[in-house]
């Protein structure tokens, strides 16, 4: 049982309250993967941002996904009900931070 909790990316840390499993970042990731991307409707761009639109409800979700990837070409994510904006860290890389997105939320999708 524990190795296949590992391959599935659980772990058991020890706590002060005593332990728990968490789920690693990656594993959190990949298994939201599918359900992240059919949350997102669009994204587009200007030179020094990105916007998502998302479902109504949605862009919260997306916003800790894409947090999570630890991407150093993104300063930040700002999620309201159904728009994200995500800040590249400078305007030549808001082409990379497409990329990055697209690769993550839309390939795939159809």
């Amino acid at each position: 049982l524990s190795r296949d909790l590992n391959e599935l990316g659980v772990n058991w840390i020890t706590t002060d309250n005593g332990g728990r499993y968490t789920l690693q970042p990656a594993a959190e990731a990949k298994i939201l993967r599918p359900i992240v991307s059919a949350e997102v409707l669009s994204i587009v761009a200007n030179e020094s941002m990105v916007v998502i639109k998302t479902l109504p409800g949605c862009a919260n979700a997306v916003g800790e996904f894409i947090d999570v990837q630890k991407n150093s070409d993104i300063i930040g994510t700002i999620a309201g009900d159904n728009t994200l904006i995500i800040v590249p860290s400078s305007h030549r890389k808001t082409n990379a931070v497409i990329r990055f997105l697209k690769e993550r939320l839309i390939k795939g999708k159809k």
